[in-house]
């Protein structure tokens, strides 16, 4: 008998997480709101609103059917949160395996296992959040549309497993001896070429512009592109174009401490794991500090005011900043920074509905953060930025739960990305040296 019960649950469980499942729960809320519509003086006038009528008891078929329909609902709701709860754990316990996968990684890399835990206790807010939902009916839909599709767990377990097997054997991972300078390029494993760093770069851009455009579901365009930072004083920064055009009040190039650069090899789309034939070339300047007395900003919103956040701002905690409609950039720029109206002009009408910038309306951008060495000090430091975005108004819609959840599940490919770019940036550092000098390992 308990056999028969457990099989026909494991049976039932692989239903509940299909679109059927869930337009028949919609369905039979919509179907009970209505049929209440239609009824309402029997069904207040019928148990259990009324324990003790006046006449004899009787029996009231609208009302029956009306209550009979919310328990029935009750129940494939809450069976749907059941099973919401496992897959959640499920995510959870696979993030506690991928932490004792990469616990032989350096140091560089150990910030990989503080975001997984991040990861996790993301999950258990929003298993609170959703434990709450259950009780509001009226927030029922937007509590459904919240949750990513079961096919994008699927997708991310597949692609954490795949790339975390295929960068540890092919990136020669090592456990470090120690950790060089910010500067250092020597902490490259052996063996490695620029060409097939890059390629690995479009491939993890790819997952999680794919991943992005599944959560979304409704057909936008997504991709992802990696920005670098370069220091006024460095010799690459002779190549850096355009930055002044972009510089906030009352600045010139030579007070900027580097800019962004964004280099196309290191960019893919949800489409193709190729370069994005459909990026802007863009230099963003970075200012430090990068905020005014007065609290307006001295850097662009989006990708540079997470980098100068991050690098400089005193907030350890900060993760990811959504990015602004560029579309409308005109009006949330002026309250909170400090530029000019030429600036903003310019930068509105590189992404103009008619420009060739209209493929990148909003998005995330995701701080990549290296270990290293500062005047005797062992610390964490931006160096780059990674930007998911898409043609729409508001990346994966109207909830910012969205979002926030679309963050906390990307962590692990993010902080892969980082270890790869910053592999790339360091045999691009290296470049000048003797061939026959050997390349020590990380």
């Amino acid at each position: 008998m308990i056999e028969t019960a457990i099989r026909w649950w494991g049976l039932f469980k692989k239903r509940v997480g299909t679109p059927g499942y869930g337009t028949a729960i919609a369905f039979l809320g919509l179907f009970a709101g209505f049929y209440g519509a239609l009824y309402p003086d029997e069904i207040k006038s019928a148990f259990p609103i009324v324990l003790f009528p006046v006449r004899p008891w009787h029996f009231v078929p609208e009302a029956c059917i009306f209550w009979v329909c919310v328990l029935i609902w009750f129940v494939l709701f809450w069976t749907r949160q059941i099973v919401e709860g496992e897959h959640l754990q499920a995510l959870k316990t696979q993030g506690e395996q991928l932490s004792v996968n990469v616990a032989g990684l350096s140091q560089a890399t150990g910030l990989i296992d503080q975001n997984v835990r991040k990861t996790l206790t993301g999950a258990k807010k929003l298993d609170e959040s959703i434990g709450i939902a259950q009780v509001k009916i009226k927030e029922l839909n937007d509590s459904i549309q919240t949750l990513p599709p079961p096919t994008y767990l699927r997708q991310l377990e597949a692609f954490t497993l795949s790339f975390n097997g295929y960068l540890g054997s092919n990136l020669s991972r090592q456990p470090a001896t120690n950790i060089k300078s910010c500067d250092s390029s020597d902490d490259v494993p052996v063996e490695l070429k620029i060409e097939n760093l890059e390629g690995l770069t479009r491939q993890l851009l790819w997952a999680l512009a794919t991943l992005a455009q599944t959560y979304d579901e409704d057909g936008w365009r997504y991709a992802a592109n990696v920005m670098y930072f370069v220091a006024y004083n460095d010799p690459q920064f002779a190549d850096v174009s355009g930055c002044e055009e972009l510089l906030p009040r009352g600045c010139t190039v030579s007070d900027i401490d580097g800019a962004l650069v964004l280099d196309p090899k290191l960019t893919a789309s949800a489409d193709s794991n190729k370069i994005d034939d459909k990026v802007l070339p863009i230099h963003f300047p970075i200012l430090k500090p990068h905020k005014t007395e007065n609290g307006k900003w001295r850097v662009l919103p989006g990708a540079a005011l997470a980098f100068a956040e991050s690098r400089y701002g005193r907030d350890p905690d900060v993760l990811t900043y959504a990015l602004v409609d560029l579309q409308k950039i005109n009006t949330t720029m002026a309250a909170d920074y400090d530029f000019e109206e030429k600036v903003i002009n310019t930068l509105r009408d590189r992404f103009d509905p008619k420009s060739p910038g209209k493929w990148v309306r909003s998005g995330l951008s995701f701080p990549l953060f290296e270990m290293c060495q500062s005047n005797g000090e062992t610390r964490e430091r931006a160096f780059a930025v990674l930007n998911v975005h898409c043609n729409r108004e508001k990346m994966l819609g109207p909830s910012q739960e969205r979002q926030r959840l679309f963050a906390v599940t990307a962590l692990h490919l993010v902080n892969e990305t980082a270890e790869v770019v910053r592999l790339w940036l360091a045999l691009r550092k290296r470049g000048n040296r003797p061939p026959d000098e050997p390349i020590k390992a990380g």
